[in-house]
C-alpha cells in the first residue's frame, strides 16, 4: 500500500493535526509483520515557533513511533530562527497481530503551541509505503 500526499498543511498548536498521508492494509496472516516507510517532507517552522515541529506515526489510534519531538527548535526567536528542516523519515516494523484492515498515518504538531509549524511547503511530496512481511 502507498500514498502520498503534496498540499501544504499547517498548524499553530501542540494538539497532532494529520499530515496527509494515510495507508490501509489487511494483513493476510495474523503473525505478519508490517514494514512502514514514512517521509514527512517540506517540514518548516516560523522565526517565533522556537520549540520547532514534532512528528508523530500512528497506526489506527496507537502511537507508534515519534519521528521528530522538537525538529528544527531551541534556535531562538526572530527572522534568524525561520528554518526549513527538509524532511524527517523512519522505518518501522510493526507487529499489528491482526488479520483486520488497519490504517497507518502520519500527524504532526507546533511542539510549543507558538506560531507556525509546516509540512509539504512548497507543495513537495510526503510519502507513507506499508509492506506486509509474512514468515514461513
Amino acid at each position: 500500500m502507498f500514498d502520498a500526499y503534496d498540499t501544504q498543511t499547517s498548524t499553530n498548536s501542540s494538539t497532532y493535526t494529520d499530515v496527509g498521508i494515510t495507508a490501509t492494509i489487511t494483513p493476510k496472516r495474523a503473525d505478519s509483520k508490517i514494514l512502514v516507510h514514512v517521509h514527512v517532507n517540506g517540514v518548516y517552522k516560523d522565526g517565533s515557533n522556537a520549540a520547532g515541529v514534532g512528528i508523530k506515526l500512528l497506526r489506527d489510534s496507537t502511537e507508534l513511533a515519534r519521528l521528530a519531538n522538537r525538529a528544527a527548535g531551541d534556535n531562538g526567536t526572530g527572522s534568524a530562527a525561520v528554518q526549513s528542516i527538509g524532511t524527517v523519515s523512519g522505518v518501522v516494523l510493526d507487529n499489528p497481530a491482526t488479520t483486520s484492515a488497519i490504517t497507518y498515518k502520519a500527524q504532526f504538531n507546533a511542539a510549543s503551541n507558538t506560531s507556525t509549524a509546516y509540512v509539504q511547503v512548497y507543495t513537495v511530496e510526503s510519502t507513507l509505503v506499508l509492506q506486509e512481511i509474512a514468515y514461513g
